[in-house]
């Protein structure tokens, strides 16, 4: 019979230039701006997900570029080579791009007008930048000013008198009154202000931080932040006036097979069926994932993860009826650097290899005339936690059985009753999760026998120590 390629319907995935448009751009990417409207036009995308912080100075964005499916057949064989598979939404007509942008600009949270076009880093704008980041008023300020930079000439005045004379003496035609004890800080805010024309801390910055030596000035207002901050004001400063920017692209690839030499299954309840002749799904083995990123702290780089995995979880080999289970290959190539996996298991630093997280063969279960599908009574051949390479192989290799079980909510109803008869009692074996040790329970009749299997975390594992005789029926 030909294998008939599955009609599948096209999805809907909407405009980039539906979310982005000409006027969220920059104005400093106005002469491209045209152009790029133009191409958000042609470009679609799905699984859009963004949040920002209520102040707006961190945001993040993520999304998925759609295009029309990327392959190269390997000639003949209608095996497919697929970039970019779509990896969220098991579309196979598309390859997907997905992208992160994630940003934070400290500034944005105490000034949101903040332009860093129009800030030099001279210490007068540090000076001014850091009083607002700090939320510093000009009463706090001005007595800051006064006791730690105003020396009396004599013990006779204030130092707040102190600094009045000096400003008055600074400042030609200034009559700022010389406070006397009650004389409320406010006012003489106040009156500094209206007499400069602008705010008293500057007044006070122009005549005790500012040096004809730029260092010597920056020095003295990293001195007059030092009550404020407990690091560096320069270094704090930067850190608040940068932004951070992270853009990543993800790159992956798959091998596609047609039906003919992989037949792909589904899970249905508690079972495993196959897939409608018209659902479009098929095998594929995803590999290697490349993540490209650019970072203004890390600069331009990528991250390569040599892993593999079938999907889905269970497919039919041709017509045969032996389901080939393939999950989480990683390889190890680095004489450097480790996989986890090698290192829990006490490998080498130089280990070189491979692990295999799941690699099985159900056998069809009309092998043990009960029937076709997985729900029914058989046996699978499988390795777990596999590692294979320096140092030798290590896992778990089983013959597991595999019984059957009720579709709906995956209860073992039979436990080969067709194939084997158990005289009773017979002592199952579990092991205690708190003590480590193994601990035996008795089993006298069938229904104990299957509360037994359906009460074990993996109803596929287990172990028997027959206290009778197992007689071999009709197998």
């Amino acid at each position: 019979m030909p294998n008939t390629p599955a009609v599948v319907s096209r999805r809907y995935y909407p405009r980039l230039s539906s979310i982005v448009s000409q006027d969220d751009l920059p104005e400093i990417l106005g002469f491209v701006k045209e152009g790029l409207q133009n191409l958000f036009e042609k470009l679609h995308y799905k699984d859009l997900q963004h949040s920002k912080s209520p102040s707006g100075d961190a945001a993040f964005y993520s999304l998925s570029i759609v295009s029309d499916r990327i392959d190269i057949e390997l000639p003949g064989t209608g095996i497919f080579l697929v970039f970019n598979p779509d990896l969220t939404g098991s579309d196979f007509t598309i390859s997907t791009f997905p992208i992160t942008l994630e940003y934070q600009w400290k500034i944005l949270k105490y000034l949101n007008s903040f332009n860093i076009g129009n800030f030099s880093y001279d210490p007068k704008d540090i000076f001014e930048v850091a009083l607002n980041i700090l939320d510093i008023s000009e009463e706090s300020a001005l007595v800051h000013f006064v006791n730690a930079f105003v020396k009396p000439d004599n013990d006779t005045i204030t130092p707040l008198q102190q600094f009045i004379s000096d400003m008055n003496s600074e400042n030609s035609g200034w009559s700022t009154p010389i406070p006397l004890s009650a004389t409320d800080i406010t006012a003489i805010v106040d009156h500094i202000t209206e007499q400069s024309g602008q705010l008293s801390s500057l007044v006070a910055f122009k005549s005790y931080l500012l040096e004809n030596d730029l260092k010597e000035t920056l020095n003295r207002v990293k001195s007059f932040f030092r009550a404020f901050l407990p690091s560096d004001i320069n270094e704090y400063i930067k850190d608040i006036l940068i932004p951070k920017f992270r853009v990543t692209l993800l790159l992956s690839a798959a091998i596609e097979f047609p039906r003919n030499i992989l037949y792909p299954y589904k899970q249905n309840g508690a079972i495993w069926e196959r897939e409608p002749e018209n659902s479009g799904v098929m095998t594929r083995f995803y590999f290697g994932q490349m993540l490209l990123y650019a970072d203004n702290q890390k600069g331009i780089g990528y991250n390569l993860d040599l892993i593999g995995d079938l999907s889905p979880q269970y497919s039919e080999i041709g017509n045969t009826g032996l389901l080939l289970q393939l999950q989480k290959i990683k390889i190890d190539i680095s004489d450097k650097v480790n996989i986890p996996e090698a290192d829990a298991d006490g490998r080498p630093e130089d280990f070189r290899g491979v692990y295999v997280d799941a690699l099985s063969v159900t056998l069809p279960s009309k092998w043990f005339k009960t029937g076709s599908n997985t729900n029914e009574s058989t046996l699978r051949i499988g390795g777990y936690q596999l590692l294979i390479g320096s140092g030798g192989m290590s896992g778990i290799f089983a013959l597991e059985a595999v019984p059957t079980q009720n579709p709906s909510n995956g209860q073992i109803i039979d436990f080969f009753s067709s194939k084997f008869d158990f005289i009773y009692p017979i002592t199952g074996l579990i092991n205690n999760i708190v003590t480590k040790e193994e601990e035996s329970v008795e089993i006298t009749n069938e229904t104990e026998l299957l509360d037994y299997l359906n009460s074990l975390t993996n109803k596929n594992l287990y172990s028997f120590n027959p206290l009778g005789e197992i007689k071999l029926i009709d197998f």
